[in-house]
């Protein structure tokens, strides 16, 4: 069944989504979205539901999805220690501290596990090319990321991984977190306009949130739509359907 949404300017197109378990996911009552606008979009977005093979067809150059269809990031756990090595002249750990070279300073980023403040944020490298950094941040209870130009020092944060898009004009954030609700759950699309990072959209969402996003092309993003629902036996359970997300430039007078 197809819905429509009039939030705020936003025409959301939602639909009742499958599950690989249909028995238990006949129990979900409504998987419709309330959004909040937290600032003054310029894109706006519609969805479109696909299966799983669609999905990782659609983001095959990602290498998220392996020859079975099995999602999941390669190797997370050494990449640091990988791109640490690759980019040793601009990148490197030296015990809590991770430095970047910028110009002729050195940029740190120190972990900080104080329990007397109650000040806890650990620093990861997940990702890096020869302009951008992408880090993790993750807090006693919560998390953010970052993405850094480590040419000019300069960085913007972001609610879930960052992925750019090929230009690297472009960069879509999704984090899901219904049930603990320590981090934003909806999803950010970023611009890069004359060298300058700037937000144009930015979504709360209250009943599902966003997963595992990839760039298709400059105005679509696959990823996965995530939500929960009360099992017979009283229990919540996550469940995901897979998802198109087509993202609209619109001018805001």
């Amino acid at each position: 069944m197809i819905k429509f949404f009039p939030v705020l300017g936003l025409t959301l197109l939602l639909a009742s989504c499958g599950s690989e378990d249909k028995k238990e996911n006949s129990e979900v009552k409504s998987v419709d979205s309330v959004t909040k606008q937290t600032v003054k979009d310029t894109i706006t977005f519609t969805l479109d539901d696909i299966d799983k093979n669609a999905y990782c067809k659609l983001v095959d150059k990602s290498g998220y999805c392996d020859k079975n269809n099995k999602l999941g990031w390669k190797d997370d756990s050494l990449q640091e220690v990988k791109l640490i090595e690759k980019y040793a002249r601009i990148v490197s750990r030296n015990g809590d501290r991770l430095s970047f070279l910028v110009g002729k300073n050195n940029l740190d980023f120190k972990d900080v596990r104080d329990e007397m403040s109650g000040e806890y944020i650990i620093y990861r490298l997940l990702d890096m090319n020869d302009e951008y950094a992408v880090l993790a941040m993750m807090y006693y209870e919560g998390h953010e990321y970052m993405v850094l130009n480590h040419k000019t020092g300069k960085s913007f944060k972001t609610w879930g991984r960052p992925i750019f898009n090929v230009t690297r004009t472009m960069v879509v954030s999704g984090n899901y977190d219904l049930a603990a609700g320590y981090s934003n759950n909806g999803f950010q699309v970023f611009a890069n306009e004359n060298g300058k990072w700037n937000l144009k959209m930015e979504r709360l969402l209250d009943d599902w949130g966003p997963e595992d996003l990839w760039w298709v092309n400059d105005s679509v993003v696959a990823g996965k739509k995530m939500w929960m629902y009360e099992t017979k036996n009283g229990s919540t359970r996550d469940t995901a359907a897979f998802v198109k997300i087509n993202l609209k430039t619109e001018i805001i007078n």
